[in-house]
């Protein structure tokens, strides 16, 4: 025969306490007083608890996505003027956003310089330049960005721009773009 037991005991450092018939999602708690508590946890913002016979669940309710481009196809530009990095534009969605971006660049003359930028919807993003000075001539270099954008809107284009000093062709390899919703 089988019955449901309206109390049990529960042991802690202190000695024991008493408990009743606990509805989901509830568990002891430690207190001040040192005696631990029968409760829940509580949910924090973008969070959702979902209590079952057993179990407690928490969700992250604010969708943080990761969306990223990468390639290994080369490119080269002799452009002196911001141009579109081939293979690295992303339309993430709207929110808040942290942007990650790594590549190999390398350039034909080790006197010249390259420059990187973050656009964000055709507008350089401020304080995102990198400038690129390679050891040698066609020396690889690897370079790297990280920015944090907040507010970007639905359709909002997320690019990187590069271009190379007058007398010289840079060249980009193995590169990678990544946004990371925060908010």
């Amino acid at each position: 025969m089988s019955e449901a037991f309206p109390t049990f005991r529960y042991y802690y450092s202190g000695g024991t306490g008493r408990g009743g018939v606990w509805d989901d999602g509830k568990l002891l708690i430690g207190s001040d007083n040192g005696v631990p508590e029968v409760g829940s946890i509580v949910a924090g913002s973008g969070i959702e608890i979902t209590n079952g016979p057993g179990s407690i669940m928490v969700t992250n309710t604010q969708n943080n996505t990761v969306d990223g481009v990468q390639t290994d196809v080369e490119v080269t530009t002799s452009s002196d003027i911001d141009i579109v990095l081939e293979g690295m534009v992303l339309v993430p969605g709207i929110g808040n956003f942290l942007v990650i971006f790594s590549g190999t660049f390398s350039n034909t003359n080790k006197e010249k310089y390259g420059k990187i930028s973050l656009y964000r919807g055709g507008v350089k993003v401020p304080f995102s330049n990198r400038m690129v000075h390679c050891a040698g001539d066609d020396v690889p270099i690897e370079v790297s960005l990280v920015s944090h954008i907040q507010a970007v809107s639905e359709g909002e284009v997320i690019d990187i721009r590069w271009h190379i000093e007058t007398g010289s062709t840079g060249k980009f390899s193995d590169r990678s773009l990544m946004c990371i919703r925060v908010s």
